[in-house]
């Protein structure tokens, strides 16, 4: 068995990576689909 202290040294490592990446991708998409009006999205 994995001692639990280099699970949660891989779960933090993984939450650092994903969790950047993750507020990168929706920032981008809500830029992208922010620009056109309101009337297209209905």
């Amino acid at each position: 068995m994995r001692p639990k202290v280099q699970f949660s040294h891989e779960w933090a490592a993984r939450l650092l990576i994903s969790l950047p990446l993750e507020l990168a991708f929706w920032a981008l998409w809500h830029c992208r689909h922010a620009r056109p009006p309101d009337s297209a999205l209905a």
